[in-house]
């Protein structure tokens, strides 16, 4: 008999993998705007999993005319015509923000160990009388997602809600 030396390799096992949302470094920088203004970026996403893919189904999103410690709901006469896209690919859009919302039933799956950038793109009408705008992801229950391999319901993570922002 000759024995196999171990690796000593110890290899975790985890229930079900992770979703983390973070500002990307590619989302603009605070800028004036005017009223009018069309297919605005308001902010570009990163969607990151660990562990497993996973597949986001809900993505929504929060306007506010104040800043992103605010809880003034911006409305449609804001902000309208939103539009979430994965590169050049449009997954959703709402034409109308509710309660301050854009609502996104998506099908996208964040590669394990891999990121997605999602872009927010929408218009400032006419009729607007917000003096400043901010998009973000508000809450945990802001995205809905399901680890592919386990198929269990991830929730997002985020270590500071406000700072997972757009401008």
């Amino acid at each position: 008999d000759t024995d196999v030396p171990s690796t000593a390799l110890v290899h975790g096992i985890i229930e079900k993998g992770t979703l983390t949302t973070a500002p990307n470094s590619a989302t603009p920088a605070a800028a004036n705007y005017a009223i009018g203004t069309t297919n605005f970026t308001f902010a570009k996403f990163d969607l990151t999993a660990i562990g497993e893919d996973i597949n986001v189904t809900q993505f929504n999103v929060y306007f506010s005319t104040s800043s992103a410690t605010s809880s003034v709901d911006a409305d449609a006469a804001d902000v309208n015509n939103l539009k979430l896209y994965d590169g050049s690919t449009l997954l959703a859009s709402d034409a109308q923000l509710s309660s301050g919302y854009a609502e996104f039933a998506i099908s996208v799956t964040v590669p394990k160990n891999g990121t997605k950038v999602l872009t927010l793109v929408g218009d400032v009408p006419t009729g607007s009388d917000a003096a400043q705008l901010k998009a973000w992801i508000n809450k945990r229950g802001d995205l809905s997602a399901t680890g592919k391999a386990s198929n269990v319901t991830i929730y997002t993570g985020a270590s500071d809600w406000t700072a997972l922002s757009g401008n």
